[in-house]
């Protein structure tokens, strides 16, 4: 989703750098539609409240529903092949040597206690 909001080289460089957004930079990337003042976030919200539910619900819905259906449809052709690639990834010696190490130094932190 983060892709079809901010864009691919955003989303990519967001998700392999753990990047956090100040909230210029996600205005920027349209992740938040506006930026209000502390003091003036109640009016804010109840004006943005009131625009929303001028909208039929059942509108809103399908639109919603609509822009979102591709997507959701990927996802669900995508998650068999993702839960392999998790195992596999999961599985391999280097990624079970770094569990188990880390395994290893939670017990002796508890059993120091």
């Amino acid at each position: 989703m983060l892709t079809n909001i901010a864009g691919p080289r955003v989303a990519e460089r967001a998700s392999q750098l753990g990047l956090l957004f100040s909230p210029e930079e996600a205005k920027a990337a349209h992740l938040v539609d506006q930026l209000v003042d502390g003091s003036q976030m109640a009016q804010a919200v109840d004006s943005e409240v009131e625009r929303w539910l001028k909208i039929p619900d059942a509108a809103r819905q399908l639109t919603k529903a609509n822009f979102r259906q591709q997507l959701a449809e990927q996802q669900v052709a995508r998650k068999k092949d993702e839960a392999e690639a998790f195992v596999s990834h999961f599985m391999k010696d280097s990624i079970q040597r770094a569990l188990t190490s880390y395994m290893e130094q939670m017990k002796s932190k508890k059993s120091k206690k």
